[in-house]
């Protein structure tokens, strides 16, 4: 995993530890941090935009709620957090000139807020890179995927890597993502493609089991959960 993908899922990690005690004044029902994974994985983006727009609001609330410096660190970052992902969904529906415009909030909201916790870099310029791939713009698309290298990066570059018909370039780039469920579903295309069908099933089972392991990642992360299920079924009948 690269450096900054480290820093941005542990701080995330973090996060998950000590948001609940910030709650602790409010409604700790009113938001679930693990529905927009699920929606993601299950391929309801339009639901996923609703919920990425109720997460923004419940953090903006919260921020308003505390004075600076009482846990508004962190709810600063996850308001920005959630809207990379809203862009990300954006990009998943279609609506680019939506996910520009949201990247660019993002962008201006950082520059607000310059003492996030969160790795900026690496959570907007792969944001950046996803709407690119989603528009069609696949040169541009590795480039900013390549600058900076990302997990998040390396799996989509071998996915893509895939459909351009280069096998094994997409093999060395998901090998090398590690722990991704976007790799694990690239290498079991390419088994699949192979002939290896029980050697694929497990490749789609691992990445099935990863995308139920992570609670909060953005959905780059969770995207291909539709593509995993259908292989899934079909290898399995």
């Amino acid at each position: 995993m690269q450096t900054g993908t480290k820093t941005c899922v542990a701080t995330l990690f973090l996060c998950c530890l000590v948001l609940p005690t910030i709650l602790a004044a409010h409604n700790p029902n009113e938001f679930d941090e693990g529905r927009l994974p699920h929606l993601v994985t299950q391929g309801d983006f339009q639901a996923a935009v609703t919920e990425a727009d109720h997460a923004i609001a419940h953090y903006r609330d919260l921020v308003a709620a505390r004075p600076e410096g009482g846990g508004s660190l962190m709810l600063y970052g996850m308001v920005g957090y959630y809207m990379c992902a809203k862009a990300q969904v954006l990009a998943l529906r279609g609506d680019f000139v939506g996910a520009d415009r949201i990247l660019s909030e993002v962008k201006t909201y950082a520059s607000d807020h310059s003492t996030f916790l969160l790795d900026w870099e690496t959570l907007v310029s792969s944001t950046h890179a996803f709407i690119l791939e989603k528009s069609g713009k696949r040169d541009e698309a590795m480039k900013a995927y390549e600058n900076p290298s990302t997990q998040y990066g390396q799996g989509r570059l071998a996915l893509l890597a895939l459909e351009a018909g280069d096998d094994p370039k997409a093999r060395q780039l998901a090998v090398a993502a590690g722990i991704n469920p976007t790799a694990y579903f690239v290498l079991g295309r390419l088994e699949e493609k192979n002939g290896h069908k029980q050697a694929a099933l497990e490749w789609y089972n691992k990445a099935w089991v990863q995308l139920h392991s992570v609670g909060i990642s953005p959905p780059i992360y969770f995207c291909e959960g539709p593509a995993i299920a259908s292989a899934q079924e079909r290898l399995q009948k």
